[in-house]
């Protein structure tokens, strides 16, 4: 994948790698008189933070795609840090950037859409400047996705088991007997009845729901680093979905594995997640632990996302409905991308688009009537 740090000046081809020495390249020897190296830390120190260390770290990413009617600006400047064992909810409505941002990291972006800027780092490696080569390795063993539409993620002319067969044998040393055998193992684990039989089956011959399952079960296959689920729970039942949250948390516990949410079911951010951004228009308005988001919401979309869903106890009330729609993402509006229809814009909203300000206790949020900034 090409990436581009600065798209007024840089060929659409991409730009090199940075030139920082790696880490074959001989060393200069210190002059005389030079300050003497730091001490290593000690282990339990070095390992406690190893340990807090991120296992993906988004920066700056922006993905756009190149159209005739103009530069859809699908995803632009979002950054995010996802921890081991930590499960991040990306939410927002539809044609908000989540699945692109996905798909951008995995370098799946179909064309027109390009990567322009940005890092995504796994392992201390940026996924985004990687041959291609080495990324479809990593791709099912380091870093997967649930896809949202599993009958387009599926091949047609290979059964259940043989998808998931296949992503073993990529993966690992298992001869053809065991991935077979491993194959009906994750379609138990992931609720398919006679999961023996549906290893069979071809994805015409199984209903949305299994076909999502076995998507979920080749995602975890391989038990990688992290998971990107788009809307993995979309086409199953209420009970099946707690089984399925279950399962992923289960295997985070057991591998240490992180997962992004990609979900417009608040409550499923509530039960699965520890923290969640909210994204609206290609960017991120509102970041931090689920639990502090949802009791006191900062950005006005915030406010009113969680405000249009019903609470199981609580008295009635008029659910609150957000006017409009998502801008045309090739024709942002000037200022605030969400002023247009947030009740509560003034005039500085409009002017310039505000920064995603840090809030402290790991909060963030791109408002300046939250904050009391004016826009610069």
């Amino acid at each position: 994948m090409s990436v581009e740090r600065d798209t007024a000046s840089a060929p659409r081809g991409g730009v090199p790698k940075p030139g920082n020495a790696g880490p074959g390249a001989p060393r200069s020897a210190a002059p005389a008189g030079a300050a003497r190296p730091l001490p290593a830390r000690p282990a339990g120190l070095a390992a406690a933070l190893a340990a807090e260390a991120p296992v993906l770290d988004v920066r700056n990413l922006a993905a756009w795609y190149f159209t005739d009617e103009g530069t859809v600006k699908a995803v632009d400047g979002v950054g995010f840090k996802l921890g081991k064992g930590k499960t991040l909810g990306l939410v927002g409505e539809s044609g908000c950037g989540k699945t692109a941002t996905g798909l951008a990291v995995l370098g799946l972006l179909p064309p027109p859409g390009r990567v322009v800027r940005g890092e995504a780092v796994l392992g201390r490696r940026d996924l985004l400047r990687m041959p291609e080569a080495d990324l479809a390795a990593m791709r099912g063993r380091d870093i997967a996705m649930i896809f949202q539409e599993p009958m387009s993620a599926l091949d047609p002319l290979m059964t259940a088991g043989e998808q998931i067969a296949e992503c073993l044998e990529m993966h690992t040393a298992l001869d053809r007997r065991e991935r077979a055998e491993k194959a009906v193992e994750l379609l138990a684990s992931v609720g398919v009845p006679e999961p023996a039989l549906r290893a069979k089956a071809w994805p015409h011959e199984l209903s949305g729901g299994m076909r999502q399952r076995v998507v979920i079960a080749m995602a975890l296959a391989c038990d990688p680093k992290v998971v990107i689920a788009d809307e993995p729970t979309t086409a199953l039942d209420v009970t099946v979905q707690a089984q399925i949250l279950d399962l992923i948390e289960d295997t985070q516990e057991r591998t240490g594995m992180g997962v992004i949410l990609v979900t417009h079911d608040l409550a499923a951010v509530a039960q699965a997640a520890d923290e969640v951004a909210v994204m609206y228009a290609g960017v991120l308005v509102e970041t931090g632990p689920v639990k502090d988001v949802y009791a006191h919401p900062a950005h006005p979309y915030t406010k009113a996302l969680l405000g249009s869903i019903p609470v199981v106890g609580q008295a009635a009330r008029q659910l609150v409905t957000i006017p409009g729609r998502v801008p045309n993402l090739a024709r942002l509006p000037s200022g605030c991308r969400f002023a247009d229809r947030c009740p509560l814009a003034e005039s500085a909203c409009r002017a310039v688009e505000p920064d995603l300000v840090d809030l402290g206790a790991g909060r963030r949020v791109r408002c300046i009537l939250a904050t009391g900034r004016a826009a610069r």
